[in-house]
């Protein structure tokens, strides 16, 4: 049986087109508020990723990351952020090749986008939600192709009594009214019982719980949560997902066709393959246009 990633499967379980249809390599025509939340999103994490690493060396040499020097601080910060940024300037380049076409309201937060990667990337090594006492086991873990080939962003705990904590960083827009209905769906989320379910199916380990680490980028505040997950619900979800996956691979191998989901409009407007699938019925000059 084929594993795919947490992203596939979650968009292949809203709508198996529109997982067919991004396998293919056709993308929405309109940059979205959303789309560019992700490059943000993706650029923090790859930001601070080049910090973990940098404090799991420190701490391999018996050094922890509060005893480091303001000019030591300070380098790693601008290193994190080059990298940070050379990502958004990377896909940004993409997004104009592609000729891809700014949505409305979405002005204002491209200006920000910017401000919003460094000032999070800054505000996050500034003031480290993970306490010193903590060791980084593994930064930008990639739990190879047998698990879908899941990355993990930061794998830490405490050496000495064994205690391991699998987080994942998610990047908040503004802390608005709806942050503690939003924040309570990452209860029982399923990107993190895939991680979960992945690192104890490999390294025979038995983690029950997850880290979020909320981090909101304008203006910037981290919030680090931890979310309980009771033994049966990972054998649940289990035995759910990996008879999709089965599904998967059948429409993959062309053994199966996708088909539709019965709703094509979230709280954004409508699915950005709308079009393909209604306007053009899927006629590849068509979509082109």
């Amino acid at each position: 049986m084929k594993v795919y990633s947490p992203t596939q499967t979650t968009r292949s379980m809203r709508c198996p087109m529109l997982n067919a249809l991004y396998k293919e390599g056709w993308r929405e025509k309109y940059i979205t508020i959303p789309s560019l939340a992700g490059v943000v999103g993706k650029a923090v994490a790859l930001g601070l990723g080049v910090y973990n690493n940098y404090r799991k060396q420190l701490e391999g040499k018996g050094r922890q990351i509060d005893s480091l020097a303001p000019s030591e601080k300070e380098d790693v910060i601008k290193y994190a952020m080059d990298v940070a940024l050379r990502h958004c300037a990377d896909e940004m380049e993409e997004l104009e090749k592609s000729e891809f076409v700014l949505a409305a309201n979405t002005d204002r937060y491209l200006r920000q986008v910017q401000d919003r990667i460094c000032g999070t990337v800054v505000g996050y090594i500034s003031d480290d939600p993970i306490k010193p006492e903590y060791r980084i086991i593994a930064a930008e873990h990639d739990l190879g192709p047998e698990y879908g080939s899941a990355r993990i962003d930061l794998v830490y705990g405490i050496p000495e009594n064994a205690e391991k904590r699998i987080l994942d960083y998610k990047t908040v827009s503004t802390k608005g009214q709806y942050y503690e209905r939003d924040m309570e769906k990452f209860r029982d989320f399923f990107n993190m019982l895939h991680y979960l379910w992945a690192w104890n199916d490999k390294y025979g380990e038995e983690i029950l719980s997850y880290d979020i680490c909320a981090l909101v980028t304008l203006p910037y505040s981290s919030d680090l949560r931890t979310y309980p997950v009771h033994p049966e619900t990972l054998a649940l979800w289990y035995q759910a997902t990996k008879e999709h996956w089965l599904v998967m691979e059948r429409i993959e191998n062309g053994e199966m066709n996708p088909w539709m989901a019965a709703e094509h409009d979230n709280k954004w407007g409508k699915c950005g393959m709308w079009e393909a699938c209604f306007k053009y019925r899927f006629d590849p000059q068509a979509m082109k246009s």
